[in-house]
């Protein structure tokens, strides 16, 4: 009895060395025939469904078109955020991540970001639920909204965790940031004031104005290191094979007018 349980357990080992050799071997070889791109719904009109549940948007033209001219298949992740898909992307997770990510100065030193949209954005945008606050045309004037009558209420301004948003607002110690995934859960949150605010991205103000005609916005001005380069699409650091195959790439979408048919 000893002596076939050893037998077996031989096998059993020697079985699992041949099964984790055959994946590494298929992980080696979808590494050469895939693209993954990590991105989050919701977020349009850069990426969302449509009525078929199917994904949509400027991005994932973007990320078709990529995977297309590379030859590669393309394998879309969707990640719910931005903390997600920096985690994901620092763990060799995803290849790229393509969601309208604004190009700072502090990104660009956590990853590479090469440029395929978008101009420079001297101003944030700040959504607030049918009438911005009296006396409220700056960031300063937030601090006005604190008094010993009434500490702390409704001072909240929700942002994407993990967002160029989020670290600009963290600069002022008398703005309380209420980190939200969703946009859609954000604006909910404004609507019934439980934030007084939505800092978002001016590239996608228009959209929601649309669907939320009651939104006001107030534009913050951005100075010095806090103004924003464009959208650019996220690489590992140390990937430099990747990141030039998709500095190639990105310029002949721009040389032959398909961003700009975008």
């Amino acid at each position: 009895m000893f002596y076939k349980f050893i037998i077996n357990l031989f096998v059993l080992i020697l079985l699992t060395f041949i099964v984790v050799g055959c994946t590494s071997k298929r992980s080696d070889a979808d590494s050469k025939n895939f693209i993954v791109v990590g991105t989050a719904s919701g977020y349009a009109p850069f990426v969302s469904f449509n009525e078929n549940k199917e994904y949509e948007g400027f991005d994932i033209d973007v990320a078709k078109e990529i995977s297309r001219r590379m030859g590669k298949k393309l394998v879309l992740k969707d990640l719910g955020g931005m903390t997600s898909l920096l985690l994901a992307l620092k763990q060799g997770k995803v290849d790229l991540i393509i969601w309208a990510i604004s190009i700072t100065p502090e990104r660009t030193s956590e990853f590479d970001l090469v440029h395929y949209q978008g101009e420079e954005t001297r101003f944030l945008t700040m959504l607030f639920w049918e009438r911005i606050p009296p006396g409220i045309s700056k960031i300063e004037d937030f601090n006005n909204l604190k008094g010993p009558a009434d500490p702390g209420k409704n001072v909240y301004v929700s942002v994407e965790p993990g967002s160029s948003n989020e670290a600009f607002l963290s600069r002022f110690d008398f703005i309380k940031t209420k980190p939200m995934e969703k946009i859609s859960d954000a604006i909910l949150d404004i609507r019934y004031g439980k934030s007084i605010a939505k800092m978002v991205d001016p590239a996608i103000v228009d959209n929601l104005r649309n669907l939320y005609p009651q939104i006001q916005v107030l534009k913050i001005p951005l100075t010095g290191d806090w103004r924003i380069l464009g959208n650019g699409i996220g690489i590992r650091k140390g990937n430099d094979e990747l990141r030039k195959a998709i500095n190639e790439v990105v310029r002949g979408m721009k040389r032959d007018g398909f961003i700009r048919t975008l």
